[in-house]
């Protein structure tokens, strides 16, 4: 029988996150220092210079998740509104379904009335011998005579 190959696998890394958070605030500790080893060794222009250009960079992220934000929340109002309006469509057609099924229903229904009441009407007649009925075999048709 062939040997059966096994895969190696890395081993599972474990997130230390002490070790994480440490870097972060020695990554703090440098970026304050070196702004303020760069504030210390600047004169007013450079000073002025810095600030303007971290200031636009700001304004410009800024900007960018405003426009972000709205896009998306504009895309958001936009979806909802296309499914009100499939749903009213929806609702509109079964709406009108609905009322057609029982407009048709209803005269269904006073037709059968009244085949039902000209029925009665013609037993009756029959009964007190005003009426009577014969067939002629040819046409296939059924003929009352009312007196």
């Amino acid at each position: 029988m062939a040997d059966i190959k096994e895969k190696q696998r890395a081993p599972i890394k474990i997130l230390d996150k002490t070790k994480i958070g440490a870097e972060r605030i020695k990554d703090n500790l440098v970026d304050i220092r070196t702004k303020n080893d760069s504030a210390t060794n600047e004169n007013g222009e450079d000073y002025a210079v810095n600030k303007i250009e971290e200031n636009t960079k700001q304004l410009s992220k800024k900007g960018i998740n405003k426009a972000d934000e709205f896009g998306r929340k504009s895309f958001n109002e936009t979806k909802q509104n296309i499914n009100k309006v499939k749903d009213k469509i929806i609702d509109t057609y079964n709406r009108n379904t609905a009322k057609k099924t029982a407009e048709t229903t209803i005269i269904y229904l006073k037709k059968m009335n009244e085949s039902v009441n000209k029925n009665e009407k013609i037993k009756q007649m029959f009964e007190n011998d005003e009426a009577f009925f014969f067939k002629i075999p040819k046409e296939n048709a059924l003929y009352v005579f009312i007196f």
